[in-house]
């Protein structure tokens, strides 16, 4: 992890996650994380590179599974922070471990950044119906964690 003091700064906050910036190497963070219900990972990169595109590489991997790569190179590098967002919703409801990985030969230098990395559920409106009168029904929970009030994960028990 890296305190935004030099070269790029946080897109939030004060820290970010910096993977590669050296010859020969490879930078590994991982997480055991449990996939939400139709899972989606969403973070935020920048890419600083210098090299030719081939030769070094970002990428996600879930239980040593490659499920997203980048190449890193000048030709991909980005101007400020971009978005990505990767479909995890085959694991959805498993124990995994979530690997973000920079792989860097021995030419020239490549970085890549992260911020705000989440896992996501997709959340739905849930709109409810009852009959005999009588006063509606109160749902609890009131929402699916990571969504906003009224809306569930899909398949999640209410």
């Amino acid at each position: 992890m890296h305190e935004s003091s030099t070269f790029v700064l946080a897109r939030s906050g004060s820290w970010l996650a910096w993977l590669g910036g050296d010859s020969d190497e490879i930078s590994i963070i991982s997480q055991t994380v449990t996939v939400p219900q139709g899972g989606m990972l969403r973070y935020y990169r920048q890419i600083v590179s210098s090299d030719l595109c081939g030769y070094d590489y970002g990428s996600v991997w879930v239980d040593g599974t490659l499920v997203f790569d980048d190449d890193l190179c000048a030709a991909t590098q980005t101007v400020g922070w971009e978005e990505v967002v990767v479909d995890l919703s085959a694991y959805s409801n498993q124990t995994v471990t979530l690997e973000f990985e920079a792989t860097t030969d021995s030419s020239e230098n490549s970085s890549l950044y992260l911020d705000d990395i989440s896992l996501e559920g997709t959340c739905y409106p849930l709109t409810v119906y009852w009959t005999n009168g009588g006063a509606a029904p109160v749902l609890s929970p009131e929402y699916s964690y990571g969504c906003t009030a009224g809306e569930y994960v899909a398949g999640e028990v209410v």
